[in-house]
């Protein structure tokens, strides 16, 4: 009921909805918002509380850290006498301080929980709240300590139907345990079936929301088999309840005879079936619909299914996506995110048909300028959709031949990637390292060595990140120095080409023999065409000193790679040349020997 203000339709049926579409983006954005109205809407509730008050006008102003950061220092949590107004705080606290998920990851908020506990703030609800954050930092002991002392706590009432919910969960979610999950899952089941014998049925839509959470367990646990049945008999149960809010009733249907339709798809089931549950999911979408405080879930439902599915025509698409233009006005958290999707789907679908690869191209940038606006709403929360969609452009510019769009598409990624990568190190740098080194490639082919060498540089960041979570990487980092150090070598730039090849040096007891002896094989090069350098302007003696490491590394590599010979030839060639020049003949006559040799 706090929602009903600020958000079209049952905010209940709403949390379900986002719960169900199992998108991560829906999910944290529903959350968010969610959170916000919430927090808003107790603004009359503590109207006399002059910290909070305080905190919900930073909110309003979108100072969320300085809210919370406020609200906290108004609270001693270890002063062992709390009055209502500090539980108030403490309570306020623990609602804002989700708004900021990194404050909240570094903020041990378990003396704030304790305080409600033992103040006996919020009851039972302190338990829930509290057991859920316990689930989420995995703190078993503690959990088990609290479960058993809430659970004595209401064993007796109704509420402990609620703690099996949670022993469910936790089974699930924290131990692993499917089996134990569903037994917790089927006690409450059976304990309100029992209820329902005495009370004339009155438990069947709480049943069937079990039911529901069972199917979500088994879909989770990707048993799509056990998860229809289970929806199945969910469906069952609301149907059977008397609900005097038929639309209500009916937009609950609606996203469980869509949730149905994808199981029944995952397990193959017939065509018939899974038509007329489409049908019905259509049908009591439609009955939902004429209130119009549900047009907001049946456009998120069909706008789901449509997205999930291949077969549905264009027109349709077009319907949903004017919904979801309309509904971004007032909603761009949810809607304009939907209306880029159905976007997408419709220029695949036309390309499928037409195959106009500059059209596709066409209708992408258009999709890239809505993920625009929509960062400035939240921003990186579409980080990863950024980064796959420029991808996706830098492929169809390969599938349009057009080099020079695909290395613009390409730089654009690894500035994304280098944006990002705080977010996710390991897919983004690996990003970061495979574009950055293919445009170092490109560059280098085309003897543009300056610029090979700065994507080289943004390849290194990647592959280190990569190296440090996976060893495995360490071949391709010792590779990427060897390219590196071959566009320093090329520009005749032998103290950076030799310094670049040290590092992959530095990688000998990380990689094979082959390998290291081939790290030794390019570092004498670089030190020979050094020494070649600096006899050409006469330095003889330094010619002569880079010739014998040159030789030192050479003489490494001959264990693996007789072709080395060759090179080791030619530089008996050279240093017998640098010793005839400064008039030492017996040593120039030595070196030609071992050039024959």
């Amino acid at each position: 009921n706090n929602y009903t203000d600020s958000l079209p339709g049952n905010t209940n049926v709403l949390s379900d909805i986002y719960s169900i579409l199992n998108n991560g983006v829906y999910n944290s954005l529903s959350s968010i918002h969610q959170s916000v109205n919430e927090i808003l809407s107790l603004k009359y509730i503590f109207e006399k509380n002059k910290p909070i008050q305080e905190a919900i006008g930073k909110i309003e102003k979108g100072e969320v850290f300085n809210a919370i950061k406020g609200l906290e220092e108004s609270i001693d949590v270890k002063n062992n006498y709390k009055s209502n107004t500090d539980l108030e705080k403490i309570y306020f606290f623990l609602k804002i301080i989700d708004l900021d998920s990194e404050y909240n990851n570094k903020t041990d908020l378990k003396p704030y929980y304790i305080s409600l506990i033992e103040g006996d703030y919020h009851k039972k609800d302190a338990y829930y709240d509290y057991l859920f954050y316990l689930m989420d930092r995995d703190e078993k002991d503690e959990f088990e300590k609290i479960y058993t002392q809430g659970y004595n706590l209401y064993k007796n009432s109704f509420q402990n139907c609620w703690y099996l919910r949670i022993r469910s969960i936790y089974s699930y979610s924290v131990e692993n345990d499917l089996e134990k999950s569903i037994q917790f899952s089927n006690q409450i089941i059976d304990t309100l079936l029992e209820r329902n014998k005495k009370w004339n049925n009155i438990y069947d839509d709480i049943i069937a929301s079990q039911y529901n959470t069972n199917a979500l367990i088994y879909s989770n646990a990707q048993d799509y088999e056990n998860a229809y049945k289970m929806k199945e008999k969910a469906i069952d149960y609301i149907l059977r309840f008397e609900d005097n809010d038929l639309e209500y009733k009916n937009n609950q249907l609606s996203n469980w005879y869509f949730n149905l339709l994808y199981f029944y798809n995952q397990t193959s089931k017939d065509t018939s079936l899974i038509n007329i549950t489409y049908n019905k999911a259509i049908q009591t979408s439609k009955d939902a619909f004429k209130n119009l405080n549900y047009d907001f879930e049946y456009l998120l439902n069909l706008s789901e299914y449509v997205l999930s599915e291949d077969d549905k025509d264009i027109e349709l698409i077009d319907n949903l996506k004017l919904m979801a233009k309309e509904y971004s006005k007032d909603y761009p958290y949810f809607f304009s995110h939907t209306y880029y999707r159905l976007s997408n789907l419709k220029a695949f679908k036309e390309y499928s048909i037409d195959n106009d690869l500059e059209k596709l191209d066409k209708e992408i940038d258009n999709s890239i300028k809505i993920l625009d606006s929509l960062n400035t709403i939240l921003p990186y929360v579409y980080s990863f959709e950024y980064v796959s969609i420029n991808k996706l452009r830098a492929s169809i510019a390969v599938e349009m031949e057009n080099n020079e769009l695909k290395v613009e598409r390409m730089k654009n990624i690894v500035r994304l990637c280098e944006e990002y990568i705080a977010f996710d190190s390991l897919n983004y740098s690996y990003d970061l390292a495979d574009y950055a080194i293919a445009l170092a490639e490109n560059y280098y082919s085309k003897e543009e060595y300056k610029v090979a060498e700065e994507y080289y540089l943004k390849a290194e960041k990647g592959l280190k990140i990569l190296s440090s979570l996976d060893s495995a990487y360490f071949y391709n980092l010792g590779s990427h120095y060897n390219a590196m150090g071959d566009a320093f070598l090329h520009q005749e730039e032998y103290d950076k080409a030799i310094e670049i090849y040290n590092r992959s040096m530095e990688l000998e007891d990380k990689v094979l023999l082959s390998q290291k002896e081939y790290y030794n094989k390019i570092l004498g090069n670089a030190y020979f065409f050094r020494g070649d350098a600096k006899r050409a302007k006469e330095d003889y003696k330094s010619a002569l000193e880079d010739y014998i490491i040159a030789d030192k590394y050479f003489q490494k590599s001959l264990l693996v790679d007789t072709t080395t010979l060759l090179v080791l030839g030619e530089l008996e060639i050279a240093r017998g040349f640098t010793f005839y020049t400064i008039g030492q003949k017996q040593e120039a006559e030595k070196s030609d020997r071992k050039s024959v040799v």
